[in-house]
């Protein structure tokens, strides 16, 4: 009555999946895209002089196209993190006690349906999201180092304190960023193994 759900009514989020469309892209692509690109436009700007007063003059298409290389760069370091996720990840918590049959129950997982979403599948849609963006930075400092390097060699007005600064930065960010995924990893690989627990008999 009065609009008010009913005991046990699930509720319709109508901007639930506008929230996730908009928030895993940006978490996944975009900010590991910016941190890995920043540097490189001193290093257009040096190359190409024109391209900071077309970007004052053109403020809307500047900001299209920073995306759209933002996107480009997240790509790229989407795909250095799965590297990072399967030879160093997986293979650590395999060489682990308990995990060392964690490829098998990831592809069991996968063949597993339910008949309600579960509390454990909504936690690991949304760890998994966290996880490929603590990947996708850890990938993006090495891309940004190089680029900050570049940069310090070609633009004489930038401070080797301030690039000393941003080496360091970037360093305890990877190290604090690898700890941190494989920390999620970890939490992933032990509720899929809870639920596949749950399940009784999983299909093998």
């Amino acid at each position: 009555m009065g609009g008010r759900p009913l005991k046990g009514e699930r509720v319709m989020d109508p901007l639930g999946s506008l929230k996730s469309e908009v928030l895993q892209p940006a978490l996944v692509l975009i900010i590991p895209g910016l941190i890995a690109g920043a540097p490189y436009l001193f290093v257009l700007d040096h190359y190409f002089p024109w391209v900071a007063p077309f970007a004052d003059d053109h403020p809307t298409l500047s900001t299209f196209l920073s995306l759209v290389a933002s996107a480009v760069f997240g790509m790229l370091v989407y795909e250095f993190g799965t590297n990072i996720e399967a030879k160093w990840i997986d293979r650590k918590l395999q060489a682990s006690g308990g995990y060392e049959k964690l490829e098998d129950e990831w592809y069991r997982y996968l063949r597993l349906t339910f008949n309600e979403y579960s509390v454990g599948q909504q936690y690991i849609a949304e760890r998994v999201m966290y996880y490929k963006f603590e990947l996708g930075v850890v990938a993006a400092m090495p891309v940004c180092l190089l680029g900050t390097g570049w940069a310090y060699f070609l633009r004489d007005s930038f401070p080797a304190g301030l690039f000393l600064g941003i080496l360091l930065f970037l360093i305890v960010g990877a190290v604090y960023f690898l700890c941190e995924a494989y920390a999620t990893g970890k939490g992933l690989a032990r509720v899929r193994q809870e639920l596949l627990k749950g399940v009784g008999n999983p299909p093998r």
